[in-house]
């Protein structure tokens, strides 16, 4: 019988993890090792150790207090591996019992309870409340941080508001005196901003440092107008900061024109479906993804995009992956930065065997045109739809 199982055995019948250790009581003969024969069965019984047998510890020299041949005490068990000579200590089911000078049973030791996880804390939220917008009468001086918004002001007959804009954008006529060195969108400063006695803030996709919570922070009234992702969008944006400068009617004319040049211009493409495209933003492909405002304006002149469904609003399209596609309308986006044309574009490698290279139907459209939103969609969609008739 394997020195384990006999063990088990003994544990069990006494307490889960009690101290074996060598030599059997005087006391207990009759219930030592090799009690016998089974009963039932006439069989020698396995040599087995009982529970109610006592173990007294050995020596210091090893020899053990007791006489190996006295009170029962079967040498035979200890050969056979049942018992053995020396026992410091027994680990079952990850209790350890540990054998003691002077024979006595120590308490059992339990693996320790795991400890309660802690509750979390919550956290108070740290999100600075905007600033509410100054009444309309009460905007006097504005700093636009972007340059479709600059736009949009000049187009509103409000270029006279500004005293600052942000670096990319050009300073339109009928604004004077206004500040654009130090709003450069990587070292925007507040303190900077604070010096201008400003109203109003106007920000687009701010890309700087600071961020909306430090402009609220600091106690400026902010006019948030990210990029829509739908002409709808655009015009309702367009109409929101006309409201809160006091143009409400500029806005409203603003916007009735821009949707009466794209009706025009919807109106003057032949049906068509199925037509695909893609937008280079560089000659490295980088791309919009499906579900912007580039894919909404295109979709509404009968385009789908090539580029597959993205999280990120940019992203890269591998040369193969864009010949695979074989776009019938490309838009080169990039003629200002990276010298782009149709011309130039028909040369790369590969681009002979795609649709719109074949067929012409090529849009060379300004970098900033392609990037700005406002006004200037209207002339994006005509440049566009200029190769769209010409894919169809």
């Amino acid at each position: 019988m394997a020195w384990s199982s006999t063990v088990q055995r003994v544990i069990g019948g006494l307490a889960l993890g009690l101290v074996v250790l060598a030599g059997c009581s005087s006391d207990d003969a009759d219930t030592a090792p090799n009690a016998g024969t089974d009963a039932n069965t006439g069989a020698d019984e396995p040599d087995t150790v009982s529970a109610d047998s006592t173990f007294t510890p050995l020596d210091d020299d090893g020899t053990g207090s007791q006489d190996s041949d006295a009170d029962g005490f079967d040498p035979a068990v200890v050969d056979d591996g049942l018992v053995p000579e020396v026992v410091d200590s027994i680990a079952l089911d990850d209790d350890v019992i540990i054998a003691t000078d002077d024979g006595a049973i120590p308490t059992t030791t339990i693996a320790p309870p795991r400890p309660e996880l802690e509750t979390p804390t919550t956290v108070a939220s740290t999100t600075v409340p905007s600033v509410p917008l100054p009444e309309a009468a009460a905007i006097r001086r504005v700093v636009s941080l972007d340059p479709t918004h600059t736009e949009t002001l000049a187009e509103l007959g409000a270029a006279d508001l500004l005293v600052g804009v942000d670096s990319e954008s050009a300073i339109p006529d009928g604004a004077t005196g206004v500040v654009r060195d130090f709003l450069d969108a990587e070292d925007l400063d507040l303190n900077d901003l604070r010096s201008l006695g400003i109203d109003l803030v106007i920000v687009g996709n701010l890309d700087t440092s600071v961020t909306m919570e430090d402009l609220a922070a600091a106690g400026f009234a902010v006019f948030d107008g990210a990029t829509p992702t739908t002409r709808a969008g655009v015009e309702q944006q367009i109409l929101d900061l006309a409201r809160a400068i006091g143009r409400e009617a500029d806005g409203e004319r603003l916007v009735a024109s821009m949707r009466a040049e794209v009706d025009a211009v919807l109106a003057a493409l032949a049906p068509s479906s199925g037509l695909t495209y893609f937008h280079e933003i560089d000659p490295g492909l980088a791309t919009y993804s499906p579900g912007t405002l580039i894919d909404s304006l295109y979709g509404e002149l009968g385009l789908e995009s090539v580029v597959p469904p993205s999280d990120e609003t940019t992203q890269f399209l591998p040369t193969s992956d864009l010949i695979a596609g074989d776009p019938d309308v490309i838009v080169l986006a990039d003629i200002d930065c990276c010298a782009a044309s149709a011309a130039e574009a028909a040369g790369r490698p590969g681009w002979d065997a795609i649709s719109a290279v074949r067929n012409g139907a090529i849009a060379e459209v300004p970098d900033e045109l392609a990037r700005r939103w406002g006004t200037n969609i209207v002339e994006l969609m005509q440049l566009v739809a200029g190769a769209v008739a010409a894919a169809s």
